[in-house]
């Protein structure tokens, strides 16, 4: 999942949305620092996006959205799963052939 992490930061650092600048009370920790875009982003973008949405999820019910929700949080937990197991066989692969 840290790649994941990491990419994601990567694309929203190089779209000027965030920048990344050593924490000033911990030298070892990082701060994701959002930009002034992210404002411009939500005032003028995010607005037109959610009324989008507003439509497509006017057709469900609130227990159906709520149904989505957990089965979406459910797969995103199954996709993390994957990812923990394809690391651990990747690792261990790696190991088996320094043997």
């Amino acid at each position: 999942m840290i790649f994941h992490i990491n990419f994601e930061y990567a694309i929203l650092r190089k779209k000027g949305f965030i920048t990344i600048q050593q924490s000033p009370h911990d030298t070892r920790a990082m701060c994701i620092c959002p930009t002034e875009k992210v404002n411009d982003y939500f005032i003028n973008d995010f607005s037109e996006y959610q009324e989008k949405l507003k439509y497509l999820f006017e057709v469900y019910t609130d227990k159906e959205i709520e149904t989505l929700f957990i089965l979406l949080s459910r797969l995103y937990a199954g996709i993390e799963n994957l990812d923990r197991k394809v690391a651990v066989e990747s690792k261990n692969s790696i190991l088996k052939e320094e043997v």
